[in-house]
């Protein structure tokens, strides 16, 4: 019965540790998901901007030819 009891101590210890083990792995790559939608909504800004810039310069470009 003491044989069993130390099993299952060692059991839950080894629970507990993969349960901390894996939170930690979850906020890290929650962290990483975050840094990650930063920078897609900057690439996104940024694609804006030249989608922008390029009718701009197409309409430059027409008006200019005659």
């Amino acid at each position: 019965m003491y044989d069993l009891t130390k099993q299952h101590e060692r059991d839950l210890e080894n629970f507990e540790f993969t349960k901390a083990s894996l939170r930690r792995q979850k906020e890290a790559l929650e962290g990483e998901l975050s840094g990650l939608q930063v920078e897609v909504s900057g690439l996104k800004s940024s694609v804006a901007q030249l989608t922008s810039s390029q009718a701009g310069l197409k309409a430059t470009l027409e008006a200019t030819k005659v």
